[in-house]
This record gives structure tokens, C-alpha cells and sequence, in this order.
């Protein structure tokens, strides 16, 4: 049994749910935003610890679970109501939902749920980028405005990034912003407020979000600097025709390798910047980074390769330049044949 523990909302939840039904695998979403969905441990004398699932029509024990895929989201993206209730169901569920992986101890996971956790921290990200040997713009994580006065005179032009998403309910959201020129003298009770992460601005040529599963790359090169909508950000317009994929260079390869050896992900979205001297520059990792629009625009099936990630996690050996092969044994084709949607 392969367990998608995420939201049915989301469409990668779906997307690779449908997939790996249409291969014929058993698989199951685990949604705490669904009313019929149980989960329950029992610790007893008798019988020790076990645990065991009702979801998505299924029911199973944890014996029965060979692969996870932790898709469940730091925060609400699709917007619970704040209510005291609301606020204490959350609490409750990721205080049950956190230590799942200690009961399900030889499931494959994607991500481990405390590595995740872990690794979803935005200085420890940039750390181990510079461990594994990429280059990072300079960054002060902080709320104090000397520190972002003295960043903004060594670097001088600086964007301001929140730790976290905001999404208000009229659907606004705070995007990069240059903060280069605000008088900072009138901001420093906003700076002091909450942390955020001040950063040089580089000077961009293009970007890349490159996605990683196990051991196989997708490099999306994003032609960010041909519209000024997107030249500061290209979240302002995600949709537009602005992504090539393109094969991994060798040496960005490598470097990923070393990121994920340090960070111990599975999966993840990183976002790069690349300079006019082919330097890339790393910004940020998202442990459940999104995918399926790019996937869509491009043909580009990365929701094979992660459905082949969980159906067969013992079985990895395919390589970027074999993916689209239809010669490979029906075992293996979840991940080649469908490759280019």
C-alpha cells in the first residue's frame, strides 16, 4: 500500500493518486480535512505499539504500508478558518500526524516528516547550500533594521522574502519586494514586527526551479527577465509560457547531491538564480514544492517519475537521458514511457 498523506484539494495529491491507480498499484490518500478519514494508534501489553488506517475507501494496517509521501503542507494554503476550534483541530492533527513515521519505521518515505520539518528552515537551507558547495546570495534573517541597514550598504540592492506564505482572503500576497530604496528609519517597527529574510538582489540572466526526485533531476530553465512582471519575481504571472526543461548540467548535479546528502530530502523544489557568467546562485528549497503547472505547460511528466519514486522505491536505476525510452520492461515504465505527458 502506498500512503499520500496531503490534501485532496491539492492536484498533485491527485494527479499522482490517479497514476499510480491507472498502474494498478494500491494506493491511498490520507486527508485530515476528510470527514470519513481515521487513523489510530494502540500501545498495549498484549499486542505492543500498532497503527492502522480508514481512508480513501481502504482500510489497512501499517504492516501494509511500503511507501509514504508526506505532501502534507507546513501551513494552510487553502485557508481554514482561524477560529479557536479551528486553531486547536490543527494542533491536535499534527500532533498526531508528525509521528507517523515512527510507527510506519521501514515505509519508504517522501519526505520523512521530521526531516521535512527540519529542512523547511530558510537559514538552514542556505547553510547546507553552502556546505554543498553552491553559490548563495548574502542574506541577513533577521528583525533588526541595523542589520538591515548594514546589509543593504555592503550589497546594495536588497529584496525583502517572508519566512512564510501569506495569502490574504481577498487572495492577496506578499512577493518579493525591493526594499532597496525605503527610508528604513520609519520601517524599523514594521522590521522589528516579525523576522524576515533580507537578501542581496542578484543580477539575474534567467532562473531555474529545478525539482528533485531521489536521484533524478528536472532543471526548468524560467525566461523570468523577458517581462517586467516577472523580472523581480516570477510568481506575479506562473502561468505564462516562460519554462524550458532543459538537461541538468553536470557540476548542478553534483551540488544537488550534496544538498540532499545534508539535508536528507527525497523530494524538493529548488529555486536558482543564474547570472550572465553561468554562475547559479541558490535561493531557497521547498520540501513540497509545486510542480504540476510546469508539468502542463511543458509535457514534461515529473508526476511519473514520482509515482515510479513510490510505487517502486527499491528499484531506481533509470537516468535522465533513458526516461522517454519505450523499450523499458513493463515494470519499469511508470517512470519512462509516460515521461512526456
Amino acid at each position: 500500500m502506498i500512503v499520500i498523506v496531503g490534501d485532496r484539494r491539492d492536484p498533485h495529491v491527485e494527479a499522482v493518486r490517479a497514476l499510480l491507480r491507472h498502474e494498478g498499484s494500491a494506493v491511498s490518500v490520507f486527508s485530515r480535512y476528510d470527514a470519513e478519514a481515521r487513523v489510530t494508534i494502540r500501545v498495549e501489553e498484549a499486542h505492543g505499539p500498532r497503527i492502522s488506517f480508514r481512508c480513501d475507501g481502504e482500510e489497512f494496517s501499517g504492516n501494509e504500508v511500503e511507501s509514504v509521501w508526506w505532501r502534507q503542507k507546513p501551513f494552510d494554503v487553502f485557508g481554514d478558518r482561524r477560529t479557536e476550534l479551528e486553531c486547536f483541530k490543527r494542533r491536535e492533527w499534527h500532533a498526531m500526524l508528525d509521528g507517523l513515521e515512527d510507527f510506519l519505521p521501514f515505509a519508504k518515505w517522501m519526505n520523512r516528516p521530521s526531516v521535512q520539518r527540519r529542512a523547511n528552515h530558510k537559514p538552514l537551507q542556505l547553510a547546507w547550500a553552502l556546505s554543498a558547495g553552491f553559490n548563495v546570495p548574502n542574506t541577513a534573517f533577521t528583525n533588526s533594521v541595523d542589520e538591515v541597514e548594514g546589509l543593504r550598504s555592503a550589497a546594495q540592492s536588497i529584496v525583502y522574502k517572508p519566512f512564510t506564505p501569506l495569502i490574504t482572503a481577498e487572495g492577496e500576497a506578499i512577493f518579493t519586494t525591493d526594499v532597496t530604496d525605503i527610508d528604513l528609519d520609519p520601517a524599523e517597527d514594521s522590521i522589528a514586527y516579525a523576522p524576515g529574510i533580507y537578501q542581496q538582489l542578484l543580477s539575474k540572466h534567467f532562473e531555474v526551479r529545478l525539482i528533485f526526485v531521489g536521484d533524478e533531476n528536472f532543471y526548468f530553465k524560467i525566461r523570468s527577465q523577458e517581462r517586467s512582471e516577472t523580472a523581480l519575481d516570477w510568481r506575479h504571472d506562473q502561468e505564462a509560457d516562460m519554462f524550458e526543461f532543459q538537461a541538468t548540467p553536470t557540476d548542478i548535479a553534483q551540488l544537488v547531491r550534496r544538498f540532499r546528502a545534508l539535508s536528507g530530502l527525497d523530494f524538493g523544489a529548488i529555486d536558482l538564480v543564474v547570472d550572465a557568467t553561468g554562475a547559479h546562485y541558490f535561493l531557497e528549497c521547498n520540501p513540497a514544492g509545486q510542480y504540476l503547472w510546469i508539468e502542463h505547460q511543458t509535457g514534461v511528466a515529473v508526476s511519473n517519475i514520482v509515482g515510479a519514486h513510490l510505487a517502486r522505491p527499491s528499484d531506481r536505476v533509470w537516468v535522465q537521458d533513458q526516461m522517454t525510452s519505450t523499450t523499458a520492461p513493463r515494470s519499469a515504465r511508470l517512470s519512462t514511457s509516460r515521461l512526456m505527458a
